[in-house]
Order: C-alpha cells, then structure tokens, then sequence
C-alpha cells in the first residue's frame, strides 16, 4: 500500500514539470523522423555584406590569408613547315598560222590585203598583197625579203618555189626569173634607160610575157628594186 502511493506521488511530479515548462525537451519529445527524402533541401547561404568604414575608421584585416590563384601559362613552340616548291609546268607556246601568209626561202611571212603600192609596214614582220593579186611586196628586212636580196646575190634566186595563202587558200608558185631597177621615184622605175611605171610591175608583166606573180622588195639599200617573175 505504501509503495502504490510513492509510484503515483514520483508520476505526479513528472505531469506537472512537463506541464510547466513544455520547451524543454524530455524524453517523451522524441519524435520518429525515418523515411524523409533529401530530393526537395534547399540550401540557403547568406553572402556576408561588404564592410564599409566610415571616414578615420580602421577596418580590421582577414585574420586568414587569402590564397591568390595563379593560372599557369603553357608556352608552345610553333611548329615550322618547310614550304614545299612546286615547279610549273612547261607549255610550248602555240604557234598559229595567221589567216594570209606567203612562205619563201625559209620564212613565214604574213600578209595584207591592199590597193596601193606606197604601203609601209615599218618594222613589222608583214608584207602586201596588192589587189590585182598578182603582185606582193615588202622591206628587205632580215625576217621579211631581206634573204631574196642573198639568194641574188648568191645566184640560186631562180627555181625557188614559194607558197601564198590568202583567206585560207594556198597557191603555189616557183621563181621563173627575176630583175634590178633602179628606183626613180615612189612610183617609177628605170632599166637600161627606159622608164616604166608600176603597172607592168602589179600585173606581172615582163617583155610582153605575163606570169602568175611578182614580188618586188628593195635592194641596194634602198636605191634599187629587186622583182621576181614567178609561175
């Protein structure tokens, strides 16, 4: 009987501290929390506000050091490549044939059409042919009829064969004989004293004989015209 009413006097007194202080934890605060998901945590950080001293007013330093991150720099050595030479490829300039050319004694030599014998080409690579198409002529230059003056003088002139192509169509003829005048004038020429003009000369007349064709160039410097008869 005693020992009931000691039991129930110490449970009294534990009601009673818990009724009048139920912030403090017991051990009837305990509380299961097993089974509770982490997926859902928010974490929540406070940034530390920046500290500013007023006018005379020391601000104390960071006890720690601050360690300062240096970014090391990697040097890398170019790389050097030799230049590889390519050596161009050779191409044999083409040669065309121009539309009218007379070929004689070696040389091709091209050819305009005209109706005058007082042409001058100067120093081209040219020659005329005039308008009765009987008749060419040019400089005694060394790339135009200047070797016709050393086949005269070398005497194998006559029998030399020559081709004349006008506008694509060739005709082919062979020195018959040939003729020195003296030039009178730019439209005169004299031989064994007698005067002639050109018209015999552009129409390949000689003696009263008519050939195919004439080719007359200079000779003697310029004092003299060379004139080849060719059929």
């Amino acid at each position: 009987m005693r020992k009931s009413r000691v039991l129930l006097a110490i449970f009294a007194a534990s009601f009673i501290g818990i009724m009048s202080n139920p912030e403090m934890l017991t051990a009837s605060d305990s509380v299961a929390v097993l089974g509770l998901s982490n997926d859902n945590i928010v974490e929540t950080v406070v940034k530390a506000e920046p500290v500013v001293a007023d006018v005379g007013e020391e601000i104390d330093e960071p006890t720690e050091p601050v360690e300062a991150i240096v970014q090391e720099v990697v040097y890398s050595e170019p790389v050097y490549e030799e230049p590889v030479y390519v050596e161009p490829a050779h191409e044999e300039p083409v040669y065309q044939l121009p539309s009218s050319y007379i070929q004689i004694n070696g040389l091709t030599i091209p050819l305009e059409y005209t109706d005058t014998t007082a042409e001058n080409a100067g120093n081209a690579q040219l020659a005329w042919y005039y308008k009765t198409g009987k008749h060419i002529y040019g400089h005694n230059l060394d790339y135009v009829f200047g070797s016709l003056d050393w086949a005269h003088d070398g005497g194998y002139l006559d029998g030399m064969p020559f081709t004349v192509v006008m506008d694509g169509v060739a005709s082919y003829y062979t020195v018959a004989t040939h003729r020195v005048y003296d030039r009178l004038d730019a439209y005169t020429l004299g031989y064994n004293g007698d005067t002639l003009s050109m018209y015999p000369i552009v129409n390949a007349k000689l003696d009263g004989t008519y050939y195919r064709m004439t080719i007359m160039t200079c000779y003697n410097g310029s004092s003299q015209r060379l004139v080849l008869y060719a059929n």
